[in-house]
């Protein structure tokens, strides 16, 4: 099926609303900003999208708000409304860009399966709370331009401010996956210049990153394998699970703002002095 024949039959934002939150069956709208507007990783998460869409979302910005691990991967991709983000609490550009974009990405056509899938795999409902987001679709067709689609996404649900810098790993998925969807160029050239978390130079802050992760990589890893192995039929895992790892990644980040970080250095990319990233309530 054509996309102008997806849009004509799906634009509608009552019925999108209705048969994602209530018709089980009825495919879903979702919107990826992150990793997920690569093909690969898609696939690695065995979820076939239907149909896909460049689009925007007006009211939302990106942020780096999901907890990571420190000296490693400090932070993920989350979306957050404009009016909660300043320059005191998000990821900035080198020059310090102050003017945020609207975030951009894809829109996929996915089945309620595949959704569920998903939810999994960001987490069974831990890392990100799902929300309802109207969003503009890009496109050369003037059938298709500007028009409104009601996407469902996620958004962090303890966000981390001000965010640590995600990795210059994490952040390459972010440009390739713009670049491979054609994204508008002047969002592609905004997300070349955010600021990345870079592997230390220093032996002494390697040596420590490498004491500080074996400890605590292996004790959360296992919680969240356990996480995903124990979801209900929305993806998500029961609130104890819940409380457990996000006490468990509040433990990690208070050692490392408290101890670790003056003995081997800031391990979050913010050595700025700016602050510490902390869960916001």
């Amino acid at each position: 099926m054509n996309t102008r024949a997806i849009a004509t039959e799906t634009l509608s934002k009552e019925k999108v609303a209705r048969e994602a939150r209530v018709n089980g069956s009825a495919p879903v709208w979702y919107f990826g900003y992150g990793s997920n507007m690569r093909a690969s990783v898609m696939a690695s998460r065995s979820i076939t999208p239907q149909n896909m869409l460049v689009v925007r979302v007006q009211s939302h910005v990106l942020t780096f708000d999901v907890f990571g691990f420190p000296y490693t991967e400090p932070s993920m991709a989350s979306i957050a409304e404009r009016s909660q983000v300043h320059k005191g609490t998000t990821v900035l550009c080198h020059n310090e860009l102050t003017d945020l974009p609207p975030v951009h990405g894809i829109a996929y056509l996915i089945s309620r399966e595949d959704y569920v899938r998903l939810v999994i795999s960001e987490g069974g409902g831990v890392a990100y709370r799902e929300v309802e987001l109207e969003a503009e679709i890009i496109h050369d067709d003037p059938m298709l331009a500007g028009k409104k689609l009601v996407v469902l996404s996620l958004e962090a649900k303890y966000p981390f401010r001000p965010n640590a810098t995600p990795s210059m790993r994490y952040l390459g998925l972010l440009i390739n996956g713009a670049a491979e969807q054609k994204l508008p160029e002047d969002y592609q050239e905004y997300l070349k210049l955010l600021k990345s978390y870079r592997t230390p130079e220093s032996n002494w802050t390697r040596f420590g990153g490498y004491v500080f992760l074996s400890f605590w990589k292996p004790i959360l890893n296992k919680i969240v394998k356990y996480m995903k192995a124990n979801t209900d039929s929305n993806g998500h895992c029961e609130q104890w699970i819940e409380k457990l790892i996000v006490y468990g990644y509040a433990a990690m980040w208070t050692t490392h703002n408290k101890l670790h970080c003056h003995l081997w250095g800031r391990g979050d990319g913010r050595d700025d002095g700016t602050g510490y990233p902390i869960l916001a309530t």
